[in-house]
């Protein structure tokens, strides 16, 4: 009687090894309208993802940002800015990028390149930076959000598209209640 059980405890314990292996992810709760996600920290407050948000300039480019930060109360520190440039022409180099609410600009600092990718159609560039999160929490007090690509010269202007303006607009009820 103990042979014939040996085989379905070993597949257990291979089920229960195998599975222990598997990787983990937080459970994140959705935002309103899918714009963001939360993941609770526990006593390190609430880690907050804004789901990528599309800009469109002339000559069919476009950007994709998207936003990290960890909130708890006072409010400090560092949001995470990521944002990828596409275009159908290779693009000159990036010496700068700007996002502004048309009361508020937020100068983007230590840009750094995560990668290029070329194919036939399309060129994409993707980057990394970092911002105040209070300064960047206070552009969400507007939802008219522009970015400019080297602002300095002010080369290229992406303006929302109207999804972005309503996500900008959930964005806006509902960062106003962090402090």
């Amino acid at each position: 009687m103990m042979k014939s059980n040996l085989p379905v405890l070993a597949l257990w314990l291979m089920a229960a090894l195998l599975s222990s292996c598997m990787s983990y992810k937080p459970a994140s709760t959705k935002g309103p309208g899918t714009a963001y996600e939360l993941f609770p920290l526990g006593d390190a407050g609430m880690q907050y993802f804004i789901k990528p948000m599309r800009f469109k300039a002339q000559e069919g480019r476009q950007l994709l940002a998207d936003i990290t930060f960890r909130h708890r109360p006072p409010l400090s520190g560092l949001a995470t800015v990521n944002f990828t440039l596409e275009s159908r022409e290779a693009m000159s180099a990036l010496t700068g990028m700007a996002i502004s609410n048309g009361q508020e600009t937020l100068v983007l600092q230590d840009i750094r390149p995560m990668f290029t990718r070329v194919n036939k159609q399309q060129h994409r560039y993707r980057y990394t930076s970092t911002a105040s999160l209070p300064e960047l929490l206070g552009l969400f007090v507007r939802p008219d959000w522009t970015w400019r690509q080297n602002p300095e010269t002010n080369t290229i202007r992406y303006v929302a598209t109207p999804r972005t303006r309503k996500v900008l607009l959930t964005l806006q009820r509902n960062m106003a209640v962090l402090d």
